[in-house]
């Protein structure tokens, strides 16, 4: 068996995770996404960046905890203490993270959105429409589902953040 110190990819810390605590790990949801044009782009790139790794750096981890946020905060902590490459690991690229949408995908729309309605008002208009076809929930909205529900949801987000990232190429 790998140290956690060992691991190196993220199928290192897939296959640990799976094998160490029976969790089921899926994803990333894309393996490439559009690149946008380099005048799009501007002062925005840690956002695009943070879209990015959204969509192609995240997974969807099923552990034994479902909606017991406590109990996962618990282990999460006690893990932290021997495994603490693991819950790093974990924090980088869970998917399911209550606020990942909001600082991963929805903050990123929004600031990219405002800087090129400033810049190429038609292009704002059409990330603008993009953005608002989606209904995005806070964490009140979010905790309380189901781990079914959290990945329904996150896929809806995923579509979402592909089509922007296809309107930038245009």
């Amino acid at each position: 068996m790998a140290s956690p110190l060992e691991l190196k990819t993220d199928q290192n810390y897939i296959d640990f995770c799976t094998r160490e605590y029976g969790w089921q790990i899926t994803g990333p949801s894309y393996t490439r996404v559009p690149e946008p044009k380099a005048e799009y782009v501007g002062g925005n790139q840690p956002e695009f960046d943070l879209i990015k790794h959204y969509l192609t750096g995240t997974y969807i981890i099923q552990d034994q905890f479902d909606k017991d946020h406590a109990a996962r905060r618990l282990f999460l902590g006690e893990l932290a203490k021997s495994e603490s490459a693991v819950v790093a690991w974990i924090e980088k690229h869970s998917k399911l993270k209550g606020n990942r949408v909001a600082t991963g995908v929805y903050y990123p729309m929004i600031l990219i959105t405002e800087n090129l309605q400033e810049h190429f008002p038609e292009k704002g208009r059409g990330l603008d429409e993009i953005q608002r076809s989606h209904t995005f929930l806070n964490a009140l909205q979010y905790d309380p589902f189901s781990f079914e529900e959290k990945v329904a949801y996150v896929k809806s987000v995923d579509e979402v953040a592909y089509r922007f990232l296809e309107e930038l190429v245009r």
